[in-house]
């Protein structure tokens, strides 16, 4: 999984094609590549500092509409993954059941935090999902802005 995220990373890193930006695409491409040869599922720090704030900067300072992040309660992320027959999470985009409402199905939301959310499903070895206490998966995620944490190294 975090592989995709390094190669999305790389992709969205790529979208910035002045002078400058083609140099640090290049430094970026570098280290995420060198990372991911160490170890595919964790990353520093630091990558994930520079990964973050591209990403941000990317929004070109619009940081009042265009989402970027979401926060899971990790209780009930823990209690989730207690199921040992899960073996990977994956986690989906979505329309907010009040998008849906407002009578948005199917409409495309751009980076409204308040249309978007992600629903986190657990699946087996056999790529089957696994639901939790027989008909749940996992949402309840609090989109940034406007749930933002204070700024620090790893959330620019």
């Amino acid at each position: 999984m975090y592989r995709y995220i390094l190669i999305f990373s790389v992709n969205l890193l790529a979208c910035n094609c002045n002078k400058e930006g083609e140099e640090q695409i290049a430094a970026a491409q570098g280290e995420i590549a060198s990372v991911a040869m160490i170890d595919p599922v964790f990353i520093p720090v630091d990558t994930a500092a520079m990964m973050i704030s591209s990403y941000v900067t990317s929004l070109a300072g619009d940081s009042t509409v265009k989402l970027r992040s979401w926060s899971i309660d990790a209780n009930a992320l823990r209690s989730y993954l207690q199921d040992n027959s899960i073996t990977d999470v994956s986690i989906s985009l979505s329309h907010t059941p009040g998008y849906i409402r407002a009578g948005h199905y199917g409409v495309f939301a751009g980076f409204d935090p308040n249309a978007l959310t992600v629903i986190l499903s657990g699946k087996n070895a056999a790529g089957a999902t696994v639901v939790y206490q027989g008909s749940y998966l996992l949402d309840r995620a609090k989109p940034c802005p406007p749930n933002c944490p204070s700024a620090s190294t790893s959330n620019p």
